[in-house]
């Protein structure tokens, strides 16, 4: 099985500026503190890359261990058996058949047991990131609309200026100055232009910011989806797997258990050929010493030919035989 490792990069800080917009109605605008919003996904990272690194991996390390070692002992185990082909080595390469299975399924076991950790946290970091991403979304709504507000002041101010420099025109081109009150105006007017420039010209480049944090996150929250799909796939398998096993496990043990039992029928029925040849023989010596030869006065004995072992069915016969005389002697 494939080792699989997901590195989250732990993010200190997302900070999101927002600057203060700056009003046409305003000709000094007082200082205002940048408004900072700061997100930290450290323990949620931190959680996620522990649950992958120190638990998940971990285990499946365990788990390729233990499958290279099990199949250096069945492997040996085999050998044996088409080695020696006896019974003993046979049962001994389906035991260790068996508890290697066993020790598979215990690894398989300890994958499923960090499905809780894993997904657990995989879900909380999801949710950090969602959280993050929208607000990061609405940030990116406020500096594009607040862009095209800005432009708009922009070409209002601008629009201003012209019709100074048309209202002026005579003295510009006569080379004579303004009044006081004039000259203030005009330069009051050009200077916050060139602010509210400046301004749009960072509300554009902080908009542009926020759009492509946006995208980071969703591709990474994609690729963490992704992940978390994956993962599910994994403990899913390893959960089946553990079944399956127990399953071949528990048939293995059984055909050994069976394969037990009918060595020890065929010693019972060897044991049972050798008591009904004894019994056999017992019967012939009891028929013998019914039918043994008696001795006669003159001392010497009269042979009686030995009987024939009968059937249940000649038994039988005789019964309906006898049955039938006394029938028939009751008639008479």
């Amino acid at each position: 099985m494939k080792r699989m490792i997901v590195r989250v990069v732990q993010t200190a800080a997302v900070a999101v500026v927002l600057l203060p917009a700056t009003s046409s109605a305003q000709t000094t605008a007082p200082a205002q503190a940048a408004q900072s919003v700061t997100f930290s996904i450290d323990d949620a990272a931190t959680k996620f890359n522990s649950a992958v690194r120190d638990g998940l991996s971990q285990r499946l390390a365990e788990l390729q261990s233990t499958l290279k070692d099990a199949s250096a002992r069945v492997h040996a185990a085999l050998e044996r058996a088409q080695r020696e082909q006896t019974e003993e080595a046979n049962n001994a390469y389906e035991m260790t058949i068996s508890g290697e299975l066993l020790h598979v399924q215990t690894a398989l076991q300890a994958i499923v047991g960090e499905q809780g950790s894993v997904l657990g946290a995989q879900r909380e970091l999801t949710q950090r990131l969602e959280g993050i991403r929208s607000v990061l979304t609405k940030d990116e709504a406020t500096y594009s609309r607040e862009a095209k507000e800005k432009q708009a002041l922009i070409a209002n101010m601008a629009s201003q200026l012209d019709a100074l420099a048309d209202k002026y025109r005579a003295n510009i081109e006569s080379g004579a100055t303004l009044t006081p009150d004039e000259d203030l105006r005009v330069r009051d007017l050009a200077d916050r232009l060139k602010l509210a420039e400046q301004d749009a010209a960072l509300t554009d480049r902080a908009a542009a910011e926020s759009s492509t944090r946006v995208a980071r996150l969703r591709d990474f929250d994609g690729r963490l989806s992704a992940a978390g799909g994956e993962f599910s796939l994994l403990f899913n398998r390893a959960s089946g797997q553990v079944a399956l096993l127990g399953r071949v496990a528990d048939m293995r043990k059984k055909g050994i258990e069976v394969a037990a039992v009918i060595t020890q029928l065929n010693n019972v029925s060897q044991q049972m050929d050798a008591v009904d040849a004894v019994l056999r023989e017992a019967s012939n010596t009891f028929d013998e010493l019914l039918v043994a030869p008696s001795l006669t006065d003159t001392g010497t004995a009269a042979i009686v030919p030995q009987t024939p072992r009968r059937s249940g069915l000649d038994v039988l016969k005789d019964v309906l035989q006898k049955r039938g005389e006394r029938a028939r002697g009751g008639g008479r």
